[in-house]
């Protein structure tokens, strides 16, 4: 879906994108607290691979809004979260292309 917004031109260098890993609280107390703790930061590291240069950050986020464990208390990331929503994005530099037609051809392909 992202990948679908960007190329609408709905997002810019000029946004934000914020990743937000939800209910904290029950991953705190869950046999798999690892595993998913290893397949959000696998998946921000991806998203972050595709999407470089096509927006301004790509954030990541843990929160708890309104926990149903004593795991976290209430609230739980949200403030960093929320001020991340406020702040103004860092614009990302542009990046030198190759100057020859096939140094051009090649960074196109990933190749350089």
């Amino acid at each position: 879906m992202l990948q679908a917004v960007l190329d609408a031109g709905l997002l810019t260098v000029h946004h934000r994108v914020a990743l937000v890993l939800t209910k904290s609280d029950l991953i705190e107390v869950c046999e798999d607290k690892a595993r998913v703790h290893a397949d959000f930061e696998r998946l921000v590291r991806w998203v972050r691979e595709q999407f470089v240069g096509r927006v301004a950050e790509i954030l990541d986020f843990e929160v708890a809004a309104r926990p149903e464990t004593v795991a976290l208390k209430a609230g739980y990331g949200l403030d960093k979260l929320f001020k991340a929503c406020v702040a103004e994005p860092r614009i990302p530099q542009a990046r030198k292309l190759p100057t020859r037609k096939l140094d051009r051809a090649y960074h196109a392909l990933g190749i350089l």
